[in-house]
């Protein structure tokens, strides 16, 4: 067990042993936690969490993450081509990666 862990175990034993929970709102009573996002396996909704405690919205992160996983494709498949340097490209290139990024 950590040393945290202990010194938590302590302090709730105490403020027990003081009275201090006493008469709580809701005591006795059990928690009921709100799901959501229903559907969702457990570890992403973790993941979820923690972005969401973390000051991020997590559909715009997945959002962003697919942007970037298109704009990645499109460069592999330009290398592939070897069409990245010829003239044309460089000259419709800012509108191929400004469509994609929408």
């Amino acid at each position: 067990m950590h040393a945290i862990w202990i010194v938590a175990e302590d302090k709730i034993k105490a403020a027990i042993k003081s009275g201090d929970l006493d008469n709580l709102k809701g005591m006795g009573k059990p928690i009921v936690f709100k799901d959501v996002l229903p559907g969702m396996p457990e570890e992403t909704k973790m993941a979820y969490q923690m972005l969401r405690n973390a000051g991020f919205d997590p559909l715009q992160v997945e959002k962003e993450i697919e942007e970037q996983t298109k704009g990645a494709k499109l460069d592999e498949l330009l290398e592939e081509r070897q069409t990245k340097e010829t003239k044309s490209f460089k000259k419709y290139a800012q509108k191929i990666y400004n469509r994609f990024s929408k």
